[in-house]
């Protein structure tokens, strides 16, 4: 999955770039030129470059991850791939099985499993789609509790927004003793695994396998 090695950079400049900031902030001294402030809060400029990636921490640990790419895709196309997860075994080269059933309360379920080198597990999730989002929440499994989000945004482009919040080491022993020996893996880690979803996902829709308004789309 050379998709994966994006992840792995990741975590390998985090840690060269907080011990830089580390060391600095041990040596400061007293305040000296003030930097300019940052512009306006977009990140389209970020995006005409390539996928966005918003990490959010909390005492040292990665509480959620935010994936934003552009996609010259309809957002209708775009939703009926997020949201038809019962068929990504198709489509993403990391879930080895999906299948899609129908739930007590009439929000279907999917059981995913996730097979890579080092680890797989197995996840059931219940989907309620509304508006131009989906939202997955693990109800059994080894990745209980986990939360992905769909979000299809079209201002001023069109572009599809996941957000992630689960912890594979969870699942995982290799995992965790790997996060012991580097914290920061955690990072690359889910940014590699969740970027493969994204980006599998968005051309699943550029390509028009899964059509709005077709049998297999509901």
């Amino acid at each position: 999955t050379p998709l994966f090695e994006h992840g792995i950079a990741l975590s390998t400049a985090l840690a060269f770039v907080l011990a830089v900031k580390g060391r600095a902030e041990a040596q400061a001294g007293p305040a000296g030129v003030l930097l300019p402030a940052p512009g306006p809060g977009s990140y389209d400029f970020l995006l005409e470059r390539g996928t966005v990636a918003l990490l959010r921490s909390r005492q040292e640990r990665l509480q959620e991850l935010s994936l934003i790419v552009a996609s010259p895709a309809s957002p209708d196309s775009l939703l009926d791939a997020a949201r038809h997860s019962g068929r990504w075994s198709e489509s993403v080269p990391i879930v080895g099985r999906s299948a899609e059933l129908l739930g007590n309360d009439d929000h279907p379920l999917v059981d995913l499993q996730v097979d890579v080198p080092l680890f797989s597990f197995q996840t059931r999730y219940t989907l309620r789609t509304f508006g131009y989002s989906v939202d997955m929440l693990g109800v059994q499994g080894e990745l209980y509790g986990a939360r992905l989000r769909w979000d299809v945004q079209n201002s001023p482009t069109t572009r599809l927004v996941l957000r992630a919040q689960q912890q594979f080491e969870r699942a995982s022993l290799v995992l965790r003793q790997m996060y012991k020996i580097e914290p920061l893996l955690e990072y690359g880690v889910s940014v590699g695994l969740h970027l493969v979803l994204l980006q599998s996902i968005r051309a699943w829709a550029e390509r028009g396998l899964i059509r709005p308004g077709s049998p297999a789309a509901h």
